[in-house]
């Protein structure tokens, strides 16, 4: 790969004034010597130019000294900006040091683009995880690259993004998206990142890739059953953070009450525990037509014999206590397994669910 030497030497001295300065790139080894006074510690920033040299990506090099005992080396806290029409803006936020020279080497030829591509076009996170892309270069890259977002992923469901990525003198780079967890139900949702052209690159076949949030919380089809009997409820089950929350409800027609009740959830990749608190039923909800009030308890544990515990799928014990306030002797306590099934998470209104052709 060729080198071009771009920008040349410039000489820090501590003083009270800080100004750009604009230097115009050719290939001669030295192109001039300029003086920049800055503020001890301070930042330092110049301009250049390149009039088509074919410089696909630059790199800053700091000596203290300059001629032939002259010992370069890279600034890696140099961020190095296109501004447009082939005139690029260098920021360092703290010179090498107090005196001494920087200069600005070009990287690659003419028709040596950098070609840029996401490792993946598509990704799956859940909510509140952290996923970070890769992005490639076929080359050494310093720059700026940009991104925009698109999808059904609305802002409040990631943190947000800045649209660009500043990188120096890499083959990679990698950007966090960090998903938030909305502690709702809803439809699925992506986030699509799209790559935008820098100059001296072009895109490759990746230059998008989507992010598919899987929805981690889930309403559950549900029964209770024992012997001949078997009763219907739902399962509304809500990830806030590590914790999870539960609601069961029935509907006109079942045992349980439609009115929501609150349930204690355990809810692991191996076990899984429901309590729920009293449950009023009415009065003709029994063959006693006497007021009283149901506890369900559920609990499946893998690696005991016909009990599993999956993603979309829950069997194990079920224990129904029916108890009736002022006669404790009708009392009873029904013991019987119970089945619940994760109901499918609806696409967003933006995407298409695809099927198995018949």
């Amino acid at each position: 790969m060729k080198q071009f030497l771009k920008l040349l030497h410039i000489v820090l001295l501590l003083g009270p004034v800080f100004f750009p300065a604009l230097i115009r790139a050719q290939t001669s080894p030295l192109l001039q010597v300029h003086t920049i006074e800055i503020l001890p510690g301070g930042p330092l920033q110049f301009t250049f130019r390149d009039d088509g040299t074919g410089a696909t990506a630059y790199r800053a090099e700091f000596s203290p000294l300059i001629g032939a005992g002259a010992t370069w080396t890279e600034d890696q806290t140099a961020v190095i900006t296109s501004k447009g029409a082939g005139e690029f803006d260098v920021m360092i936020s703290e010179p090498a040091g107090p005196v001494g020279f920087y200069r600005v080497l070009g990287l690659g030829g003419a028709g040596g683009d950098i070609i840029v591509s996401f490792v993946s076009n598509a990704f799956q996170v859940s909510e509140g995880d952290t996923i970070s892309p890769t992005v490639t270069f076929s080359a050494p890259f310093t720059g700026t690259i940009r991104y925009t977002l698109s999808g059904t992923a609305a802002e409040g469901d990631f943190h947000p993004l800045s649209g660009e990525l500043h990188v120096v003198n890499s083959l990679t780079a990698t950007f966090p998206v960090t998903f938030l967890d909305n502690e709702s139900i809803g439809e699925l949702r992506s986030l699509i990142l799209t790559l935008e052209s820098a100059p001296g690159t072009q895109l490759g076949v990746n230059s998008q890739t989507t992010i598919m949030i899987d929805e981690n919380d889930a309403v559950w089809e549900g029964s209770f059953i024992s012997g001949a009997a078997l009763l219907p409820f739902t399962l509304e089950i809500v990830r806030i953070q590590d914790a999870v929350q539960g609601t069961l409800t029935g509907n006109d027609s079942s045992f349980f009450p439609p009115a929501p009740v609150p349930a204690a959830v355990t809810f692991t990749s191996s076990a899984f525990v429901v309590t729920t608190d009293e449950i009023a039923l009415l009065p003709n909800a029994t063959l006693l037509d006497l007021p009283s009030v149901v506890e369900l308890h559920l609990s499946a544990t893998n690696g005991i014999e016909e009990e599993e515990v999956s993603d979309g799928f829950i069997q194990g014990k079920a224990t129904l206590l029916t108890l009736y306030p002022g006669h404790a002797h009708l009392d009873t306590t029904t013991t019987g397994t119970f089945l619940l099934q994760r109901r499918s998470t609806s696409p967003s209104t933006q995407e298409v669910e695809l099927n198995a052709a018949p």
